[in-house]
């Protein structure tokens, strides 16, 4: 139930408006910064939670922090744009097993991959 008050914002007879959130898996890449610009565009509206998730390989040594041209860029677009909340996660483990347990807990309307698609990101 918690899930249902959370996604339609609204509660005791009120007039319900569906909340979206959207997730984009997101790396050093441009095509990063060109989904997350594209998510914002087409996708989202005023009071949609937008969710950037970088997945940080469990054998890897890399920066466990959001790349930092998307850091910079997610804040004021998302104010232009339609006013829609901005959160980025940073989580250590396997590719797909990561976004899958995502996308799950936190009930994602929709997801896009960030990110050039190759054979690697399955492991």
């Amino acid at each position: 139930m918690e899930g249902l008050k959370n996604m339609y914002g609204g509660e005791n007879g009120n007039i319900f408006v569906m909340k979206k959130r959207v997730m984009v898996i997101v790396d050093q890449s441009s095509h990063s910064k060109h989904a997350m610009m594209w998510a914002l565009t087409h996708v989202t509206n005023k009071g949609d939670i937008l969710t950037l998730l970088h997945i940080v390989p469990s054998s890897s040594s890399s920066s466990n922090f959001l790349p930092p041209h998307l850091a910079h860029s997610a804040k004021p677009l998302s104010l232009r744009c339609s006013q829609v909340e901005v959160e980025a996660l940073v989580i250590q483990g396997p590719k797909m097993g990561t976004v899958m347990s995502q996308v799950k807990k936190l009930e994602v309307s929709f997801f896009f991959f960030g990110q050039i698609f190759c054979p690697s990101m399955l492991e």
